[in-house]
């Protein structure tokens, strides 16, 4: 709607134009034009018109214009005038110093001449500006300032938008020059834009657009980009943008680069460089946040990273986000004025919104939060503040890595220390406080310094938080630092996490494989496959609707173990069913100490119309790995019981991803697959224990290789 009204204003004005132009424009009372050149201000030069005719004026137009001004010749102006009418120019105006006109909304300006702004002159548009004919211009020589809010379009030919050095244009939020013409801003103008679409928006001809060494000021407040019309270098950029401005291109710098208190820039993958005559320095006022997609992030020196000018000054009160879709990593980097006794980099806070993860190879202290939206921030950092929401962190300063799976952990506060004297246990102690629903995975890494004289040969590890014990296939304590990885569900407020040493190296139960098949007769079969079974007093099956461990419900009786070393096969079949749809079971294990197991979820599609029928001839799960140990390949076998969507990897010892095997989607079946024993890189491993797992939708299964050379 707004499109069509500008269009018939400006049919309108040019339908007025023609009109003046042909002598056929219909005068109103007390309007007023000029006679000959001279300034403004001088009353001879004026006359006006009495309803019938043109008469000599006894005055000049009063400064508040609410009638028609025609200027057609050549004037210089010192006034204020302040336009809720019309002005058309058929010669040139010339505001002089200390002058001003403001275009108020409404009013119009018709430019068929020439409108030059001296030094110090000031024009403001909330209203329009068209250009027509032949030869027109604009000029805003050195000090003048114009503040376009409005619509500037061009129709003629050969039109020309002159900046000269050291003049301002500022281009409101809905200020736009468009139509015909050129654009030109000489060395040193400033440039302030607000238009969400950038340079892009604001600037719009059809002709060449120049811009020679410029300032660019993006001041917007809701958000907006530089565009990608911008020129690939200039003189500096100040983003002041609170609502934050994202930067389209490559741009090089010969002096200054400034972000607000208050403001974001985002770089994307893009680079801020160093232009080869210039020095650059790139400033960060308190409070301000940056944003990069690059690999290399943010770094204080060299050729890296979105930041390339010579001096960069990095806000230890500033905000880092990483938004990238493949690793990042960040390396060399500081920040001013703070420091901290223990030599690490101080920033206000850090977020992370990228799956494949960030890596600080600085140790950072963390003055207010750390958030992981997704993906995992992995380095020696240390938190402050208390209000961390995570989803993903590996911190070495807190020994423990908490892996991204969509469950975030809010007020996210940790601490650990080596003050730990419990017998049969480690130094090293944790405090973790926040609050989850659902279950995550946690891996606690302890030096081995710590062991506390546990001789590992004697027992393995558990984790025991608060009074529960969790057992854990996942561990290694031969490694240095050693780790242990167990799934704890549901934290409110705080939990104290330390590793114990159990006597018996063998796990209560360790399963082979565990499933959920819809039967005839609008029930669901779960099945288990236990591979050895030590001190169980039974199981227990839970079910939702929902994959969420705290929203299911016990809905069998106790099942007794067998507690036998050999494989034993289970199944339940849950009849209580009275809707088609998804539904997900835990299979809970209880030890004769008390500790408690859970293993899943699984997943099964119930449609009381199209019962299915299990295939027992194949479990789902990893089977034989030959040659073991093995160098260099690896032949892995495993078997999906139901078509499924996959991931085979391979991890190292302290559970961190090796490489990337397979995966996708297949039918049920068996298959095997080679590992020629390289990582992700194909740089070959070295020699050492691997965890290679198999996940799916409902289930994981691991086995140990040993790479030997």
């Amino acid at each position: 709607m707004s499109v069509r009204i500008r269009t018939l204003r400006t049919f309108i004005l040019c339908l007025a134009v023609l009109c003046s132009a042909t002598g056929l424009i219909a005068f109103e009372n007390g309007d007023y034009r000029s006679k000959w050149g001279g300034t403004w201000e001088t009353p001879a030069l004026w006359e006006t018109y009495n309803g019938s005719a043109w008469v000599n004026a006894n005055s000049i137009p009063p400064v508040n214009i609410s009638g028609s001004v025609f200027v057609r010749h050549n004037l210089s102006c010192y006034s204020d005038l302040n336009l809720t009418g019309k002005i058309e120019i058929t010669n040139q105006l010339y505001l002089r110093s200390g002058s001003s006109l403001v275009i108020n909304p409404g009013a119009d300006l018709s430019l068929m001449g020439n409108l030059r702004l001296d030094d110090q002159a000031l024009l403001i548009n909330d209203g329009e500006i068209l250009v027509s004919g032949n030869n027109r211009s604009i000029t805003l020589e050195a000090g003048s300032v114009f503040t376009n809010n409005a619509s500037l379009h061009s129709t003629g030919n050969r039109f020309s938008f002159n900046q000269l050095s050291s003049s301002t244009l500022i281009l409101g939020k809905q200020g736009s020059i468009t139509g015909s013409g050129s654009f030109t801003a000489n060395h040193h103008c400033t440039i302030q834009i607000a238009h969400p679409q950038g340079l892009d928006g604001a600037i719009g001809l059809g002709g060449n657009e120049n811009f020679d060494q410029v300032y660019f000021v993006f001041n917007g407040t809701e958000p907006q980009i530089t565009g990608t019309s911008m020129p690939t270098s200039a003189l500096g950029i100040v983003f002041a943008n609170p609502a934050g401005t994202f930067l389209s291109q490559n741009i090089s710098i010969v002096e200054k680069v400034l972000v607000t208190q208050g403001s974001t820039l985002d770089f994307g993958t893009n680079i801020l460089n160093r232009a080869y005559w210039g020095a650059g320095h790139f400033i960060m006022e308190t409070g301000s946040t940056l944003y990069t997609a690059h690999p290399q992030g943010i770094s204080s020196t060299g050729e890296v990273g979105s930041v390339r000018l010579t001096q960069r000054d990095f806000s230890s009160y500033g905000n880092y986000g990483f938004n990238g879709n493949q690793p990042q990593e960040i390396s060399n980097f500081t920040t001013v004025p703070a420091t901290d006794p223990e030599g690490r980099v101080v920033v206000g806070n850090i977020i992370v919104d990228n799956d494949a993860g960030v890596s600080f190879n600085d140790p950072l202290l963390i003055l207010e939060q750390v958030i992981v939206n997704s993906g995992t921030a992995v380095g020696n950092v240390q938190i402050d503040g208390n209000e961390s929401l995570v989803d993903g962190i590996d911190s070495s300063y807190y020994y423990h890595r908490f892996e991204p799976n969509g469950v975030p952990i809010r007020a996210y506060r940790p601490h650990t220390d080596i003050l730990n004297n419990q017998q049969s246990a480690i130094r090293r102690r944790w405090v973790i406080t926040g609050n989850f629903t659902g279950t995550k995975r946690v891996t606690f890494f302890w030096d081995a310094a710590d062991d506390n004289g546990l001789n590992w040969s004697d027992g393995i590890p558990v984790v025991k938080k608060g009074n529960q014990i969790l057992r854990s296939e996942l561990f290694d304590t031969h490694s240095n630092p050693r780790w242990i990885t167990v799934d704890i569900t549901d934290l409110n407020s705080r939990a104290n996490f330390s590793i114990l040493m159990n006597g018996d190296d063998t796990l209560p139960v360790q399963l082979s494989s565990f499933d959920a098949l819809p039967i005839q007769g609008d029930k669901i079969r779960v099945r288990w496959v236990s591979q050895t079974e030590t001190a169980l007093s039974g199981y227990y099956i839970l079910r939702s609707t929902e994959s969420v461990l705290a929203k299911a419900q016990i809905i069998s009786p106790l099942i007794a173990a067998t507690n036998s070393s050999n494989l034993t096969s289970y199944s339940f079949d849950d009849r209580e069913l009275y809707s088609s749809g998804v539904y997900y079971y835990w299979l809970q294990s209880l030890d004769l100490d008390g500790g408690t197991q859970y293993h899943g979820p699984v997943m099964a599609n119930l449609s009381f119309s199209d019962p299915q029928t299990p295939q027992p001839q194949l479990v789902t799960g990893l089977k034989e790995l030959f040659p073991n140990p093995f160098n260099p390949d690896l032949s892995i076998a495993f078997e999906l019981a139901i078509d499924s969507r996959y991931d085979l990897a391979i991890y190292n010892q302290r559970g961190q991803l090796v490489k990337n095997l397979s995966s996708g989607l297949k039918n049920a079946g068996a298959y095997k697959l080679i590992w020629d024993g390289r990582d992700n890189r194909g740089i070959a491993c070295s020699s050492g224990t691997y965890l290679i797992i198999l996940d799916t939708a409902d289930q994981r299964s691991i086995k140990r290789a040993t790479l030997v050379k």
